[in-house]
């Protein structure tokens, strides 16, 4: 790995399954928490504690199963949706242990990313990484 940091990686996470199709609007039981396991990071990607994930009123029809712009989120799986987290293990040179990144996150709380997917937080501003 280069550049490989860690700082308290959990081996396990939690990640919020969609268990059945919401009706009109989600309820707690539409959901399902479940533990998964959180490998390391290979070179160039880095792993994210989500912190914040927006689940927005665009996803509905997602989770509902009905066809939009993009393909139904399937059961039993995690809900895809962008969340803001901090780097708590990293095997890219350009990304510390300790940024803060927008992340397209689906549904774990922890896992790898490679870099060049996510999106890092300065301050207020945000960026496009590049890796």
């Amino acid at each position: 790995m280069s550049g490989s940091s860690t700082i308290d990686v959990p081996s396990e996470a939690d990640a919020l399954l969609l268990s059945r199709r919401p009706g009109v609007e989600p309820e707690a039981a539409d959901f399902e928490l479940a533990s998964v396991s959180v490998p390391a990071p290979r070179d160039g990607e880095v792993t994210v504690r989500n912190v914040l994930t927006s689940v927005d009123p665009y996803m509905l029809p997602r989770m509902q199963g009905r066809s939009s712009y993009a393909s139904p989120f399937p059961l039993g799986e995690p809900v895809a949706a962008d969340s803001i987290g901090e780097v708590v293990a990293s095997a890219h040179l350009g990304v510390p242990v300790g940024s803060w990144l927008i992340s397209p996150a689906d549904g774990g709380h922890t896992r790898p990313w490679p870099a060049v997917r996510l999106t890092w937080s300065i301050g207020r501003s945000a960026i496009r990484w590049r890796g």
